[in-house]
């Protein structure tokens, strides 16, 4: 934009008429686009309204039946769309109508803020007068493709399965948006170097316009392609076609925001943020230094080694990991921890003889000193090592002994407190103890709160040495050669059905205090539940094969939208071959498939029944969650327990549950995560507290999270 034109922008008294003959090239051709949207004023109660079937066309439109629940609390900031709405071309929220005629207009639907104007703005989209949409689902799901959107409308019955002709459906190229009620925005900073001072829950222009392109290249690559329906990565595209934007920078460059503005292809209104940045130290509270997302706990440490963390949940997500992971004793003088325990030893008078750091930089030491190193877990193959490397390690093992022995101190750490060092430990509790290897699991995990995670290889590896580690038990001093005669073949325990050394054989992940979470292949394991001593096992979808349900009645059942009925069991257990389980509580026929919701059984479910599934962690009652893997609909309801019972954000809670549940990476699909975000709203409501964050931004802070593991 010339310089001129910023100067007659810049005089707020132009007429409107004025600047659109200026500009008229550069502006926006607002009739190109494609957002409809409609109003839901009345949408107060989600037990007597319910959202319509959001179609991809209108020949496949089907009408969802309404569930079938009587007893249920008030639904405080969430507005169910009703039954029947059909969305309105360019539709205005009443708020915006009003809120429009106040401000100073510089172009067709591009205004400008002041201050009092940006808080009044800020202050009800973030209200509880403006609750969440229920309603936007499946179009959140992006709906790129044809199967995507034939599979996502309930409506749709196809006989053959997968196999569908294309031109059958002719309509289905066309986008079609859901009716909302909700007033929806997003918050862009235009500025390359966005700075640290944003507004809450912003975007950097760049990152919201390559994600545009990226989404519509993917859209012209893929006429029908493989089922996504944890589109994190797309959220900020297609939530951005509902939404008004708002634009700013840390200088307050206005020619800059007004280049950005008339590139904008959108039918929906720009603001445009036109005050001193010296003002926004007087409404705090909508600018933010590190986010939202800050309030996760007190950090012990930005980054290490000058590590650059490109998006802020990667960060939080290490320090949490260093954090939750820190020094803990696997006995009274063996101690294992991670690098920030290491770092804040070097600096200390401390009792420990022997350091060793676990690294996959490293061999197996051939001498022993007082600081150490050793590989890291996975990185050891028994095939790999020579006798000298087997000699080596026993005798690491032995000094070991010999100092735990003598009341010596011996200190193990990782990088991370668990993965790396996770080998050496295993080792180390053969070493000391007259315990298999499978015993020395079973009893780190019934006995200590330690936290471990092996490889497949990692067993393997130490199977094939436990007879080299029972073998050096009993001799005398250190090990300079191997009698391979003397060496004895470790006993098989019959009893124990978890241990296969060609499977995953990590135990459930302790994620806060009594609840723990893992797959449905540990709830099949009697070896597992008894070792973990559970009294409470929480089935979600998949239940165990000892498990019959046959001759229980549900104690709760209700219909979701595609008219299926979704059964709650409480069963109580009276197995001797599991002592401690005195009770299963199995949620039938709920799927991971991007359909069904679990918003139902946090809010409209009567209360005492959901008490049986969101567990209390400082109750005493020791509660396994699982469902297929654990990633999804079992872990969405541990993160709505911690959401509920701990007082924690969705978002700390999700933390929490991912780096807990270390071997895998949790996360559900898009429509369960929305229902959190919903239930957080929820829950916020009853408190009276005002949302802090946006669906677009959580979802793309989790995407960039996920990047760094996947790519």
């Amino acid at each position: 934009m010339s310089s001129n034109l910023l100067e007659k922008y810049s005089n707020l008294n132009l007429s409107i008429e004025s600047i659109d003959s200026l500009e008229g090239s550069e502006r926006r051709d607002s009739a190109t686009s494609d957002i409809t949207v409609s109003d839901s004023k009345d949408n107060l109660s989600i037990l007597e309204k319910n959202i319509d079937n959001i179609i991809t066309d209108s020949c496949l439109a089907a009408a969802f039946d309404k569930y079938s629940i009587s007893d249920a609390p008030n639904n405080a900031g969430i507005v169910r769309t009703p039954s029947g709405e059909t969305p309105v071309e360019n539709f205005m929220h009443p708020f915006i109508e009003s809120f429009n005629s106040k401000l100073k207009c510089l172009s067709d639907r591009i205004y400008m803020l002041n201050v009092d104007n940006l808080i009044d703005l800020m202050t009800f989209y973030y209200g509880p007068q403006n609750p969440l949409d229920d309603g936007l689902f499946p179009y959140l799901h992006g709906l790129k493709d044809s199967r995507s959107r034939i599979f996502f409308n309930s409506g749709f019955k196809n006989s053959n399965g997968d196999q569908f002709a294309v031109e059958d459906f002719p309509h289905l190229d066309v986008e079609h948006f859901p009716a909302i009620s909700q007033l929806h925005m997003m918050f862009l900073n235009t500025q390359e170097e966005c700075g640290d001072f944003q507004l809450n829950n912003s975007v950097s222009y760049e990152e919201f316009v390559d994600c545009s392109n990226a989404y519509i290249e993917d859209m012209n690559n893929e006429v029908c392609g493989e089922l996504n329906n944890r589109n994190y990565k797309n959220q900020l595209h297609v939530y951005s076609k509902m939404c008004h934007l708002v634009l700013y920078n840390n200088t307050n460059n206005l020619n800059v925001n007004l280049n950005k503005a008339l590139e904008l292809n959108t039918s929906n209104n720009i603001y445009i943020v036109n005050f001193n940045n010296r003002l926004w130290n007087i409404i705090p509270e909508h600018f933010t230094n590190e986010s939202n997302f800050e309030s996760i706990h007190q950090l012990p440490i930005n980054s290490i080694n000058n590590q650059v963390f490109n998006c802020q949940l990667l960060k939080w997500e290490q320090n949490l990991l260093w954090k939750f992971n820190s020094m803990k004793w696997f006995n009274r003088n063996v101690c294992i921890g991670n690098l920030i325990d290491y770092n804040y030893l070097a600096n200390i008078d401390h009792n420990f003889e022997m350091i060793i750091n676990c690294n996959e930089y490293c061999k197996i030491p051939k001498s022993i000193g007082e600081y150490s190193e050793f590989p890291s877990s996975g990185y050891l193959h028994f095939e790999h090592m020579n006798l000298a490397d087997i000699i080596n390690f026993l005798n690491l093992l032995k000094t070991i002994k010999a100092l735990h022995d003598r009341n010596k101190q011996v200190f193990v750490f990782s990088f991370d407190g668990f993965t790396g060092l996770t080998t050496l430990t295993l080792a180390i509790g053969m070493m000391l103890s007259d315990m298999s290897l499978e015993e020395v699991i079973m009893d780190l995990y019934s006995t200590k709160n330690l936290k471990f995670y092996y490889f497949k290889s990692d067993l393997i590896f130490l199977k094939k040495m436990e007879k080299f580690i029972n073998y050096s038990k009993r001799q005398v001093g250190m090990i300079k050669f191997i009698n391979y005669n003397e060496l004895e073949t470790p006993k098989v325990r019959g009893d124990l059905d978890w241990f296969n050394y060609n499977k995953d054989n990590n135990f459930p992940c302790n994620i806060h205090k009594n609840i723990y979470l893992g797959s449905v292949n540990h709830a099949n394991s009697k070896t597992v539940l008894n070792c973990m001593k559970f009294n409470k096992i929480v089935s979600v979808g998949s239940k165990p094969q000892w498990l019959d349900i046959d001759g229980h009645k549900p104690v709760f059942q209700y219909k979701n939208k595609q008219d299926e009925i979704i059964s709650i069991y409480d069963i109580k257990i009276h197995d001797e071959g599991l002592p401690y389980l005195t009770s299963a509580l199995y949620i039938d026929n709920l799927k991971d498939d991007g359909k069904d919701e679990i918003l139902p059984l946090l809010i409209e479910v009567p209360d005492h029944i959901q008490l049986k599934y969101l567990s209390n962690p400082d109750q005493s009652m020791k509660t396994f969650y699982h469902c297929q893997i654990g990633v999804s609909r079992s872990a969405s309801l541990v993160i709505a327990s911690l959401m509920r019972f701990q007082k924690l954000s969705l978002i700390e809670s999700y933390m929490i549950t991912r780096i807990n549940r270390f071997n895998i990476i949790i996360q559900p699909n898009l429509r369960i995560f929305y229902d959190l975000y919903l239930y957080e709203n929820y829950l916020n409501s009853l408190k009276g507290r005002s949302r802090s964050y946006t669906w677009y931004h959580l979802c793309n802070e989790i995407f960039k999270l996920n990047r760094n593991y996947i790519e």
